[in-house]
């Protein structure tokens, strides 16, 4: 009885230790921000600051969109293979696993964008840097299984966030930043003068 159970277990318990020493377990991977000159090497959207994921489920429905601090408006979408939609523009090389993103000549109003990159059952987000223009490249490779053969997916969607709100003091991804020091209102040094001028005024009477 004793050899008929083993000769059972035994099997399946020699093929999961392989699959794990041997990597044939798939495990996901994480995402990874950069400039242009990290793409598709340790940066998955260039230019990026800060990214989070890769996360189950689909950015859209995973409300409230409040990634890195901000509370963020769905501005645009894409799906593919469509490239473009308001002022989100695509393109797509081939296969779709990576391309290239562009919001026009301006960023306008907004002070903080988030790009969500959408494939199978993944996202990851990514804070971009705004100092750094308004286009860049994209990469499903956050939204990959490693493992003996990568699993990258196509591209199912790539949307837009932003946020047109007052930037916090060292609030990162706000553009333009905002510093520790509080301003000097405009009317200030009218009062002051204002102030010295009454003074002035009746030390004179006193003395008449």
């Amino acid at each position: 009885m004793i050899e008929k159970v083993m000769k059972t277990i035994l099997p399946a318990a020699i093929f999961a230790v392989a699959a794990m020493v041997g990597g044939t377990a798939s495990a996901v991977t994480t995402c990874q921000f950069g400039d242009e000159g990290d793409f598709t090497a340790t940066a998955d959207v260039w230019t990026s600051i800060a990214c989070e994921g890769a996360n189950s489920g689909n950015d859209k429905l995973d409300t409230p969109y409040d990634w890195f601090g901000f509370n963020l408006s769905l501005e645009a979408s894409v799906e593919a293979p469509s490239g473009s939609s308001g002022i989100l523009s695509l393109t797509y090389d081939d296969p779709a696993k990576t391309g290239t993103w562009s919001v026009g000549s301006s960023w306008g109003a907004v002070t903080a964008a988030v790009l969500a990159i959408k494939g199978a059952n993944q996202y990851a987000v990514y804070l971009l840097d705004l100092s750094a223009g308004t286009s860049g490249g994209w990469s499903t490779q956050a939204l990959s299984t490693s493992g003996p053969v990568s699993n990258q997916p196509n591209i199912s969607h790539i949307s837009l966030y932003t946020y047109e709100g007052e930037c916090e003091p060292g609030q990162i991804g706000c553009f333009p930043p905002v510093t520790g020091e509080v301003p000097v209102p405009a009317s200030l040094p009218l009062l002051a003068s204002g102030f010295f001028g009454a003074a002035w005024f009746a030390r004179r009477r006193r003395k008449a």
